[in-house]
Protein backbone atom coordinates (compact mmCIF):
# COMPACT_ATOMS: atom_id res chain seq x y z
CA UNK A 1 0.00 0.00 0.00
CA UNK A 2 3.23 2.29 0.71
CA UNK A 3 4.29 2.02 -2.97
CA UNK A 4 0.93 2.99 -4.58
CA UNK A 5 0.74 6.44 -2.12
CA UNK A 6 4.50 6.89 -3.26
CA UNK A 7 3.84 6.90 -7.17
CA UNK A 8 4.38 10.51 -8.74
CA UNK A 9 0.54 10.16 -10.50
CA UNK A 10 -0.93 9.38 -7.27
CA UNK A 11 1.06 12.42 -5.32
CA UNK A 12 -0.37 14.60 -8.19
CA UNK A 13 -3.72 13.43 -7.87
CA UNK A 14 -4.14 13.90 -4.33
CA UNK A 15 -2.26 16.93 -4.20
CA UNK A 16 -4.97 18.15 -7.08
CA UNK A 17 -7.82 16.99 -4.83
CA UNK A 18 -6.54 18.70 -2.23
CA UNK A 19 -6.30 22.11 -3.40
CA UNK A 20 -9.54 21.51 -5.10
CA UNK A 21 -11.25 20.71 -1.47
CA UNK A 22 -9.91 23.86 -0.64
CA UNK A 23 -10.82 26.38 -3.45
CA UNK A 24 -14.86 24.62 -2.92
CA UNK A 25 -14.33 25.69 0.84
CA UNK A 26 -13.61 29.25 -0.36
CA UNK A 27 -15.83 29.52 -2.09
CA UNK A 28 -18.45 28.86 -0.15
CA UNK A 29 -16.87 30.90 2.53
CA UNK A 30 -17.09 33.91 0.08
CA UNK A 31 -20.84 32.64 -0.53
CA UNK A 32 -21.72 33.13 2.77
CA UNK A 33 -19.50 36.11 3.70
CA UNK A 34 -21.32 37.45 0.74
CA UNK A 35 -24.94 36.85 1.83
CA UNK A 36 -24.04 37.60 5.34
CA UNK A 37 -23.06 41.28 4.37
CA UNK A 38 -25.96 41.79 1.86
CA UNK A 39 -28.90 40.39 5.01
CA UNK A 40 -26.87 42.42 7.57
CA UNK A 41 -25.41 45.71 6.06
CA UNK A 42 -27.97 46.04 2.70
CA UNK A 43 -27.25 45.97 -0.86
CA UNK A 44 -24.21 47.21 -2.39
CA UNK A 45 -24.49 50.87 -3.70
CA UNK A 46 -23.88 49.59 -7.45
CA UNK A 47 -27.52 47.09 -6.81
CA UNK A 48 -29.44 49.67 -5.95
CA UNK A 49 -29.95 51.65 -9.38
CA UNK A 50 -30.91 48.64 -11.08
CA UNK A 51 -33.72 48.10 -8.44
CA UNK A 52 -35.03 51.65 -8.35
CA UNK A 53 -35.10 51.21 -12.26
CA UNK A 54 -37.23 47.85 -12.22
CA UNK A 55 -39.39 50.22 -10.24
CA UNK A 56 -39.60 52.90 -12.48
CA UNK A 57 -40.52 51.20 -15.27
CA UNK A 58 -43.78 49.80 -13.32
CA UNK A 59 -44.64 53.61 -13.37
CA UNK A 60 -43.50 54.67 -9.28
CA UNK A 61 -39.99 56.78 -8.39
CA UNK A 62 -38.98 55.16 -4.81
CA UNK A 63 -36.81 56.20 -2.63
CA UNK A 64 -35.50 54.88 0.48
CA UNK A 65 -32.52 54.54 3.23
CA UNK A 66 -31.27 51.11 3.17
CA UNK A 67 -32.54 47.66 1.17
CA UNK A 68 -31.39 44.11 2.47
CA UNK A 69 -32.02 40.59 2.32
CA UNK A 70 -34.53 38.62 4.32
CA UNK A 71 -35.48 35.01 4.28
CA UNK A 72 -37.13 33.30 1.70
CA UNK A 73 -36.38 34.70 -0.43
CA UNK A 74 -37.35 38.70 -0.16
CA UNK A 75 -36.00 41.93 0.03
CA UNK A 76 -36.50 43.87 2.54
CA UNK A 77 -36.59 48.05 2.49
CA UNK A 78 -36.59 50.29 5.42
CA UNK A 79 -37.82 54.05 5.15
CA UNK A 80 -39.29 53.65 1.58
CA UNK A 81 -41.53 56.38 -0.09
CA UNK A 82 -43.21 55.63 -3.11
CA UNK A 83 -44.81 58.42 -5.80
CA UNK A 84 -46.21 57.87 -9.19
CA UNK A 85 -43.92 58.67 -11.98
CA UNK A 86 -43.36 61.83 -13.62
CA UNK A 87 -46.25 63.48 -11.75
CA UNK A 88 -46.56 66.44 -9.04
CA UNK A 89 -50.06 65.25 -7.76
CA UNK A 90 -51.17 61.52 -6.70
CA UNK A 91 -51.12 59.30 -4.36
CA UNK A 92 -47.88 58.77 -2.32
CA UNK A 93 -46.80 56.26 -0.30
CA UNK A 94 -44.16 55.87 2.75
CA UNK A 95 -43.28 52.73 4.86
CA UNK A 96 -40.88 52.29 7.70
CA UNK A 97 -40.68 48.60 6.55
CA UNK A 98 -41.33 47.19 3.48
CA UNK A 99 -40.87 43.18 2.55
CA UNK A 100 -40.87 41.86 -1.15
CA UNK A 101 -41.02 38.54 -1.90
CA UNK A 102 -39.40 37.42 -4.83
CA UNK A 103 -40.34 34.63 -6.97
CA UNK A 104 -37.81 31.31 -6.74
CA UNK A 105 -37.92 30.75 -10.46
CA UNK A 106 -37.16 33.50 -11.55
CA UNK A 107 -34.32 34.28 -8.98
CA UNK A 108 -32.90 30.80 -10.66
CA UNK A 109 -33.22 32.37 -14.28
CA UNK A 110 -31.37 35.90 -13.36
CA UNK A 111 -35.00 37.84 -12.94
CA UNK A 112 -35.77 40.26 -10.49
CA UNK A 113 -40.10 39.57 -9.82
CA UNK A 114 -41.99 40.03 -6.95
CA UNK A 115 -44.51 37.97 -5.87
CA UNK A 116 -45.90 39.88 -3.18
CA UNK A 117 -45.29 43.07 -1.04
CA UNK A 118 -45.91 43.25 2.60
CA UNK A 119 -46.12 47.09 3.93
CA UNK A 120 -45.48 48.24 7.89
CA UNK A 121 -46.03 51.36 9.30
CA UNK A 122 -47.01 52.87 6.16
CA UNK A 123 -48.91 56.27 5.31
CA UNK A 124 -50.87 56.95 1.97
CA UNK A 125 -51.67 60.78 1.13
CA UNK A 126 -53.79 61.47 -1.25
CA UNK A 127 -54.51 64.84 -2.66
CA UNK A 128 -57.51 66.55 -2.99
CA UNK A 129 -59.18 69.58 -3.89
CA UNK A 130 -58.69 72.80 -1.22
CA UNK A 131 -62.45 73.11 -0.39
CA UNK A 132 -61.74 69.95 1.45
CA UNK A 133 -58.37 70.32 2.86
CA UNK A 134 -55.09 69.90 1.54
CA UNK A 135 -54.36 66.14 1.39
CA UNK A 136 -55.90 62.77 2.88
CA UNK A 137 -53.99 61.31 4.89
CA UNK A 138 -54.19 57.41 6.00
CA UNK A 139 -51.77 56.70 8.89
CA UNK A 140 -50.91 52.95 10.01
CA UNK A 141 -51.25 51.62 6.99
CA UNK A 142 -50.19 47.69 7.15
CA UNK A 143 -50.94 45.79 3.57
CA UNK A 144 -50.30 42.77 2.41
CA UNK A 145 -50.25 42.66 -1.81
CA UNK A 146 -49.90 39.37 -3.88
CA UNK A 147 -48.90 40.55 -6.95
CA UNK A 148 -49.93 37.82 -10.46
CA UNK A 149 -48.89 37.61 -13.86
CA UNK A 150 -51.74 38.59 -15.44
CA UNK A 151 -51.76 42.45 -14.23
CA UNK A 152 -53.76 41.39 -11.18
CA UNK A 153 -53.03 41.75 -7.53
CA UNK A 154 -54.61 40.54 -4.62
CA UNK A 155 -55.12 43.08 -0.99
CA UNK A 156 -55.69 40.91 2.08
CA UNK A 157 -55.27 42.12 5.70
CA UNK A 158 -55.30 45.77 4.95
CA UNK A 159 -55.25 48.00 7.81
CA UNK A 160 -55.38 52.23 8.14
CA UNK A 161 -56.53 54.56 10.35
CA UNK A 162 -58.12 57.53 8.86
CA UNK A 163 -59.19 60.41 11.96
CA UNK A 164 -59.40 57.61 14.84
CA UNK A 165 -61.50 55.90 12.25
CA UNK A 166 -60.09 51.97 11.62
CA UNK A 167 -60.44 50.84 7.88
CA UNK A 168 -59.88 47.13 6.72
CA UNK A 169 -59.81 46.21 3.26
CA UNK A 170 -59.78 43.01 1.04
CA UNK A 171 -59.89 42.72 -2.36
CA UNK A 172 -58.73 42.87 -5.71
CA UNK A 173 -57.35 45.36 -8.34
CA UNK A 174 -57.22 44.15 -12.16
CA UNK A 175 -55.01 46.22 -14.33
CA UNK A 176 -52.33 47.60 -11.58
CA UNK A 177 -49.64 48.97 -14.63
CA UNK A 178 -52.44 51.68 -14.83
CA UNK A 179 -52.54 52.56 -11.03
CA UNK A 180 -49.37 55.22 -11.49
CA UNK A 181 -51.74 57.06 -14.45
CA UNK A 182 -54.98 57.36 -11.67
CA UNK A 183 -56.13 60.89 -12.03
CA UNK A 184 -58.45 62.16 -9.27
CA UNK A 185 -61.54 64.00 -10.43
CA UNK A 186 -60.96 67.58 -10.83
CA UNK A 187 -64.41 67.97 -9.72
CA UNK A 188 -66.25 67.38 -5.84
CA UNK A 189 -69.51 68.06 -5.30
CA UNK A 190 -70.51 69.28 -2.12
CA UNK A 191 -72.24 66.73 0.14
CA UNK A 192 -76.20 67.39 0.59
Amino acid sequence: MGEFSQRKGVRIALAAFRWCRIAVWFVLLLGVVGFSYIYLVGLPDFLKPSLLQKIRQRGFDARFTNARLGWGPSIVIDNAGFDPTNRTSGPRLSAGLTEVRLNWNDLLHGRIRGDSVEVFNGQVKIPVPESYGKVLSLDGVHLTMRLFSNDVAQLSDFEAMFRGIRIRLDGEVTNVASIASWKLPLRWRAPA
